[in-house]
């Protein structure tokens, strides 16, 4: 639906797979939800019965995401007055965005959410405001989604501004699957957040010690190894485009063809992953 970085739009037929059977828990939350994808254009239409918990840091995307949820009709009533791929306004828009400081948002601002929305749903560098060509349709496209996806957003129970630990931490149960998607390591400064090597580690505590179950993405780095052993959290690899170039401290592999590996780790079995008769996904 929107312009992220880190977002997993190419990579839902291969995560979602890998995630337990929908029986087997009862609350589906995404301490990093970004733009949401393995959600939107997977989970969302199967998990009916389930308690849906957004988060993110990014206190601009999280009342994006609050302002789809609760105020829908409202946000699709002022979205539908800004003109598509009008520089004027997109410039005019963006100098807006920039000047405001996150800390005095409250989460349902409507104006700050139609404004913001309507920069990342059609930019072209999804960590910058870039404007993308006039023929792009990416406005058109996101306000169809956010009408006719209506059911999957009614389905999202709470949508949260906070720090990871804490909504891990207030959610966690027997009963509770984490997706966990981070700001990949040596990759931060792509991100408007601030996530430190402080940030991974304490991520990687918290999630050792939790009672639910998680699947969390990363691209490989020498401490993933030392954090998340392979013997005690079954690791799935999948070669993946690489979207973001040459990454900070790391260089593509170009044996691969430009592909990365991409590194889901799970502390559940292969047995809890999804059977063959339910790997089939919907496409929205």
């Amino acid at each position: 639906m929107i312009s992220w970085v880190g977002g997993k739009s190419i990579h839902t037929k291969w995560i979602i797979p890998q995630l337990p059977e929908k029986e087997t828990y009862d609350v589906y939350v995404e301490p990093f939800t970004g733009a949401g994808w393995i959600y939107f254009k997977g989970l969302g239409i199967s998990l009916n019965n389930h308690t849906i918990i957004f988060n993110d840091a990014d206190t601009l995307l999280a009342n994006d995401w609050f302002c789809c949820v609760n105020r829908r009709e409202e946000l699709l009533e002022e979205c539908f007055k800004l003109p598509p791929h009008n520089r004027e306004v997109y410039m005019k828009i963006k100098e807006e965005i920039l000047e405001i400081d996150s800390n005095t948002i409250d989460l349902g601002d409507l104006d700050i959410a139609v404004k913001h929305l309507y920069l990342i749903s059609q930019r072209f560098v999804s960590a910058s405001y870039n404007l993308p060509k006039p023929s792009s349709g990416k406005w058109e496209r996101f306000l169809l989604d956010l009408d006719r996806k209506a059911d999957i957003f009614d389905n999202i129970n709470e949508v949260h501004n906070m720090d990871f630990q804490e909504v891990i931490e207030k959610y966690d149960s027997p009963r509770t699957l984490f997706y966990v998607d981070p700001p990949y390591y040596a990759t931060e400064s792509y991100y408007m957040h601030e996530f430190l090597k402080e940030d991974h580690l304490r991520l990687a505590d918290c999630l050792r010690n939790i009672e639910g179950r998680f699947a969390l993405s990363y691209y490989d780095f020498p401490e993933l190894s030392e954090w998340f052993p392979e013997e005690k959290y079954p690791w799935y690899r999948h070669a993946a485009k690489n979207v973001m170039g040459t990454r900070k401290g790391k260089k593509i592999d170009t044996s691969r063809g430009g592909k990365d590996i991409e590194i889901l780790v799970k502390n559940y079995s292969a047995n809890d992953a999804l059977s063959d008769a339910k790997k089939e996904l919907i496409e929205f």
